[in-house]
C-alpha cells in the first residue's frame, strides 16, 4: 500500500487503538474519533484517562477528531470500523454519502499481517489477550523483536506515551489477537495459531466449534490447543503469584489463578516452538506484570478494601475470576455490567448458574444496566430481568447505577473485603474502579 489516509471510528476501543497504532508504522496517516472524547467528563479519573490517551495517540501522530462526520472527506482512502459501530453513526452515514470505502478492522489487520514472514494468531473464547501479551513479552525477553497487536495493554509496556496494546518490532514476526466474536478471525491465515478454549459467549458452542475448526484448517504450520498442554505436574497460588512445574521446569508468574497458569502454558509452548530456551522463558514470565483489566489490582478504598479491575464478561471468565479472588476475600463486592443484549440473552442460563454457584453468603452483586450502543438490538432481556432470576436463585443482588453503587461500596466494603469491577466494552468501568480508590 502506498501512502494512505485512514480514519478509525471508535478509535479508543482497545482493539481499534492497537490497529490504529500499527497502521502508523505502515506508511499511513491516521485520524480517529470516539464518543469517549466527545462526552462531558465530570470526574477526575474520566478527565485523566481521556487526557492520557490523547497524549498516547499523539505519540503515534494519530489525530483525534469529533465523531460528528466532519472528518470524513474525499481525502480518505477508507473509514475503518469495528462490528460495534452502527449504520446510524454519523461518520458511517457521511462515508456512504461520499462513497468512501468502509472497511472492517479485520480487513485492515489482514492487509497489515501480509507484510510479515511469520504470523502467530492467538484466539479462543477466553484468555487470548493474556496469551498474546505473555508471548509478546517472552519473545522480547528472549531476544526476538516481534510486532504485537493485542486486545489489551501489557502492563510492562504501559507508560504515559504508550497504551501498551501495540509493540512495533524489528523482526518480521507478528503476534496478534484474533477475535472470534464476529467471525472476523476467518479473514486470517496465520502460520501458527493458538486456540485457548471454546465455550459459550457471543454465539452457541456448536457455532463456535464450527468457526474455530475453519480457523484451524486455515492455519499453515501448527496449531496449539488444549490437547497440546501436557506435562503440568503441579500448580499452586501463593497470594498474588502462581507457581507451577511444566516440562520438568519450575515456573513462577506474578499473577494469580489457575486460568493464568493455563495461559502461561500456551505462551511457553509457542516460545519453545520458536526456538526460545526454557530458562529464558521462565525468567521472562517471572518479570511479566500482567495484562491491564485482567484481575488488575488498582488499589484500596478509604476503608481498606482491595479493588480489582477485570474484563470478565462470559461465564467461564467470571467463574475463574471469582474463584481466584475468593481466598483473598472475607466478602466479595462484585460490580458487573453485561456488555450487550444479545450476549446476555445467549448466555443467560450459564451466567445465572455461574453467579449462583460462585458467590457465597455475604457476597454482593451490583448489577449495572446492559451496555447499550444504540441501534436495533432486542432489548427485551435486560438487567432487571436478570436480577429477578438471580434473586430466585438466592443471589444477593442490587440493580442501579455507578453513583449509588459507589456510595454503597464506600460505606460497606471493609479492609478484608475485595471489590471486583467487572465487564467489557464500557470504558467507565475503569473510571469507576479507579474512582473507588483512595489516593494519598
Amino acid at each position: 500500500m502506498k501512502s494512505c489516509r485512514l480514519h478509525f471510528g471508535g478509535v479508543a476501543g482497545i482493539g481499534m487503538s492497537a490497529l490504529a497504532q500499527a497502521m502508523t508504522t505502515a506508511n499511513c496517516k491516521i485520524s480517529g474519533s470516539d464518543r469517549m472524547f466527545d462526552e462531558h467528563n465530570n470526574y477526575d479519573w474520566q478527565k485523566k484517562i481521556c487526557s492520557r490517551m490523547l497524549n498516547q495517540f499523539a505519540n503515534f501522530s494519530i489525530e483525534i477528531t469529533p465523531q460528528d462526520g466532519s472528518s470524513i472527506n474525499s481525502d480518505l482512502n477508507a473509514l475503518v470500523i469495528s462490528t460495534a459501530i452502527e449504520d446510524t453513526n454519523p461518520e458511517v452515514v457521511k462515508a456512504k454519502e461520499l462513497k468512501i470505502p468502509i472497511l472492517h478492522r479485520s480487513e485492515i489487520l489482514s492487509w497489515y499481517l501480509a507484510g510479515f514472514d511469520k504470523c502467530v494468531a492467538i484466539s479462543g473464547t477466553c484468555g487470548k489477550s493474556s496469551v498474546t501479551g505473555m508471548l509478546g513479552w517472552v519473545l522480547e525477553f528472549c531476544g526476538v523483536s516481534p510486532t504485537v497487536v493485542n486486545g489489551a495493554p501489557v502492563i510492562n509496556w504501559v507508560d504515559d506515551l504508550n497504551i501498551g496494546n501495540f509493540r512495533f518490532g524489528n523482526d518480521s514476526i507478528c503476534v496478534f489477537e484474533a477475535d472470534e466474536s464476529d467471525h472476523s478471525l476467518l479473514r486470517y491465515k496465520p502460520d501458527i495459531s493458538v486456540i485457548t478454549n471454546i465455550s459459550v459467549d457471543h454465539f452457541p458452542k456448536a457455532e463456535a466449534e464450527k468457526v474455530f475448526q475453519q480457523f484451524i484448517d486455515q492455519t499453515k504450520e501448527i496449531v496449539f490447543d488444549e490437547s497440546s498442554l501436557l506435562g503440568l505436574q503441579n500448580s499452586q497460588c501463593c497470594g498474588q503469584k502462581s507457581l507451577f512445574r511444566y516440562r520438568d521446569y519450575d515456573f513462577e508468574i506474578n499473577i494469580p489463578g489457575k486460568h493464568n497458569v493455563e495461559n502461561a502454558l500456551y505462551a511457553i509452548e509457542v516460545a519453545l516452538y520458536l526456538g526460545c530456551k526454557i530458562k529464558d522463558v521462565g525468567d521472562a514470565l517471572k518479570d511479566f506484570k500482567g495484562i491491564s483489566k485482567r484481575l488488575e489490582n488498582v488499589g484500596k478504598t478509604s476503608n481498606g478494601a482491595t479493588v480489582i479491575l477485570d474484563f470478565a464478561h462470559n461465564p467461564k471468565k467470571i467463574k475463574a475470576s471469582i474463584d481466584t479472588m475468593k481466598s483473598a476475600a472475607n466478602s466479595i463486592f462484585l460490580v458487573w455490567r453485561p456488555h450487550g443484549y444479545a450476549p446476555l440473552t445467549n448466555m443467560f442460563d450459564e451466567l445465572l448458574n455461574t453467579f449462583a454457584s460462585t458467590l457465597k453468603e455475604g457476597d454482593r452483586l451490583f448489577l449495572l444496566p446492559v451496555y447499550d450502543v444504540g441501534g436495533t438490538a432486542d432489548r427485551r432481556v435486560d438487567s432487571d430481568t436478570f436480577c429477578d432470576r438471580l434473586k430466585e436463585h438466592g443471589v444477593n443482588v442490587l440493580t442501579g447505577g455507578y453513583d449509588e453503587f459507589g456510595i454503597e461500596i464506600s460505606h460497606k466494603a471493609k479492609a478484608d473485603d475485595v471489590v471486583i469491577v467487572m465487564g467489557a466494552r464500557d470504558p467507565y468501568l475503569e473510571v469507576f474502579a479507579r474512582g473507588l480508590v483512595e489516593f494519598n
